[in-house]
């Protein structure tokens, strides 16, 4: 009973790397840290510049927005024109944050990637 267990215990070594034959564990690569630690403060600063650059076009009012003078009629065109263009400001801003966020997911992938982990 006791040669069996011994045989088990060589067999659970040697699958998960142990002394006797494995596969050694991996070592840390350092440019492949600093470039996956790169490519994440990369992400994160074009998060930073998308809320930025959203905080700012809040802080305009809407009448400047629009283009909408008080006292004078409501040229329809113009508005129109001018909301467009803020919608496509938006939109250009989401794809923006969603790109920051994958370039950010990329970098602490690579960075794990260098360490080691899986």
């Amino acid at each position: 009973m006791d040669e069996m267990s011994d045989e088990l215990m060589d067999e659970e070594s040697t699958s998960q790397g142990g002394a006797s034959g494995g596969i050694p564990p991996r070592r840390r690569d350092w440019l492949g840290s600093l470039v996956g630690l790169a490519v994440f403060l990369g992400g994160i600063a074009l998060i930073v510049m998308v809320f930025r650059l959203a905080y700012d076009m809040y802080r305009i009012p809407p009448k400047v927005a629009l283009k909408i003078e008080p006292g004078k009629p409501l040229d329809v065109a113009t508005t129109v024109n001018a909301l467009a263009d803020i919608v496509v400001k938006i939109v250009f801003l989401l794809f923006m944050a969603g790109s920051g966020s994958m370039v950010a997911n990329r970098g602490i992938y690579l960075y794990s990637k260098s360490r080691g982990r899986h």
